[in-house]
């Protein structure tokens, strides 16, 4: 699908919003959130991050004050959110360089490496039935959804209700 057809039909589905702009985000974090212990909070973290990368080669950048502010909560909420996601290794935190950083307001908006949630994603889609029907996976090639994530829990933790979340 070209960007042109990919426009026109966001505009058709969404109407004038969807030329204010749009994201596409996988399925699969949506399907799996309880799987990556998600709380709502942090989702909507995620999606704010995820508005801003463009390019896969180009980080996004925003600050936490800008996300509160589109969330309606404290900067704080935010900030703790930003930290679960860090240290389940989801996101992180790339600082930047400013040459005028007298004041916090002229401080440089993070960039936000998502390459944890990327990885994270592409293993869980891969057990996805969604995934698998469209790429043509046949059952009996199928690599099971608890057998592969047993062997990722080392790195993120327990995924034992895989199956059952991705059927619905």
């Amino acid at each position: 699908m070209t960007q042109a057809t990919n426009n026109h039909a966001i505009v058709e589905k969404w109407g004038e919003a969807g030329k204010a702009g749009f994201q596409m985000v996988p399925d699969v974090l949506f399907k799996y959130q309880a799987a990556l212990q998600l709380n709502p909070t942090e989702l909507v973290v995620l999606l704010n991050i995820c508005m801003h990368w463009w390019y896969r080669e180009r980080l996004p950048r925003l600050r936490s004050s800008t996300i509160a502010r589109r969330m309606n909560v404290d900067a704080r909420t935010v900030q703790r959110a930003l930290k679960q996601l860090q240290q389940r290794q989801l996101v992180r935190r790339v600082p930047r360089r400013h040459l005028d950083q007298a004041t916090s307001s002229n401080a440089p908006a993070a960039e936000w490496d998502l390459t944890g949630l990327v990885v994270r994603l592409e293993r869980l889609a891969k057990s996805d039935p969604a995934y698998r029907h469209r790429t043509g996976l046949a059952t009996s090639e199928r690599m099971g959804a608890n057998q592969m994530l047993d062997e990722t829990d080392d790195d993120f933790g327990d995924f034992d209700d895989v199956d059952e979340i991705a059927t619905d």
